[in-house]
């Protein structure tokens, strides 16, 4: 064999590896900045409290691991206190960043019952582990609900944002709920990975997150076994419950050809699709708007930023669009 074609092996053989190793090592920084921590309370945010819509919780605590997931259960009233709406949080601070939809639906007459997953806000765990994990707490939410008195023969409605409407619809093909509310619910974890590293680089890695989104799949293959790279979609597919999927043709954390919405094949599925709305499309355009000021706002100063949070209207950040939820509420009803 001539020289430079053993020369040029060697540099393809070489190149190869590289790029492999790069993939890997990218991967696992990106997933450990992601997943590596907990995800609790931005101390600068205002976020809605029980008191403020004048709700009464009771604890309900979820067997899970070796302890137990923080939960809290408010009774509805009415005919539609029998309908259980297990709402589902997504990637952040946990239930509390919801009191707002928690209490749209209590003001219904609907029993619902939120919790803090793994790793968030008021449960323990030293991590949100991995977007599977979110999966794993609705199974074990759902196990809690069939055996309380309180809700074991209640209606299950399961209700998810983002992170929490992935779970809810990996979760139902397991679990007796009658129904899925899936809003913005991402299709692959792995492909949502990639999409946050890209949102929080602001897209300047993305040749890197592409290469390693094979390595996400082997890191949450070797977090959670086979499942770790449940598609919601097909989960869908494959689950008795009704399934109605609400998604923003804008939204840039699950871009719409990622989303679960897109991927859904049955024919039954129900699908509303804001061409308006971004990542938060039960919510008005100008509560998008304001969340999107929120979190892309960089202050020069201590000062500046104090001002800028002081000022905030947490209220319009939070105001919910009221035709898509009486769409939601119409399709729980049915």
């Amino acid at each position: 064999m001539d020289t430079w074609i053993i020369i040029l092996i060697a540099v393809l053989a070489f190149s190869v590896v590289a790029v492999a190793a790069t993939g890997i090592a990218f991967a696992v920084v990106a997933d450990r900045a992601v997943f590596g921590k907990r995800q609790d309370k931005d101390a600068r945010f205002r976020y809605f409290t029980e008191e403020d819509f004048a709700l009464k919780g009771q604890d309900f605590p979820i067997p899970y691991k070796d302890s137990s997931l923080c939960g809290r259960l408010y009774e509805g009233s009415g005919v539609r206190a029998d309908t259980l709406i297990l709402f589902i949080h997504g990637f952040g601070a946990g239930s509390s960043s919801y009191t707002s939809e928690i209490a749209a639906f209590v003001g219904k007459g609907y029993t619902v019952i939120a919790y803090d997953a793994y790793g968030c806000n008021n449960s323990f765990g030293r991590s949100a582990r991995g977007f599977y994990s979110g999966a794993e707490c609705a199974l074990a939410a759902c196990a809690a609900v069939s055996s309380d008195e309180r809700t074991k023969n209640k209606r299950l409605i399961l209700v998810g944002h983002s992170w929490g409407a992935y779970s809810a619809l990996c979760a139902a093909p397991f679990v007796g709920a009658e129904k899925v509310v899936a809003i913005s619910a991402f299709d692959s974890p792995a492909r949502a990975e990639c999409n946050a590293v890209n949102m929080a680089t602001g897209g300047n890695v993305k040749a890197l997150s592409l290469l390693a989104m094979p390595w996400f799949y082997v890191i949450n293959a070797f977090k959670f076994g086979l499942r770790g790279n449940t598609r919601a979609a097909k989960s869908a597919d494959n689950s008795r419950a009704k399934v109605l999927l609400v998604q923003g043709a804008l939204d840039t954390t699950v871009p719409l050809a990622d989303s679960a919405a897109a991927k859904v094949k049955r024919a039954d599925a129900e699908r509303l699709v804001l061409s308006d709305k971004g990542h938060n499309p039960h919510n008005t355009c100008e509560a998008e708007a304001a969340l999107s000021r929120l979190f892309t706002f960089k202050a020069a100063t201590a000062v500046e930023e104090k001002q800028f949070f002081d000022k905030f209207d947490w209220k319009t950040a939070t105001r919910q669009d009221g035709a898509v939820m009486d769409r939601i509420f119409a399709f729980i009803g049915q």
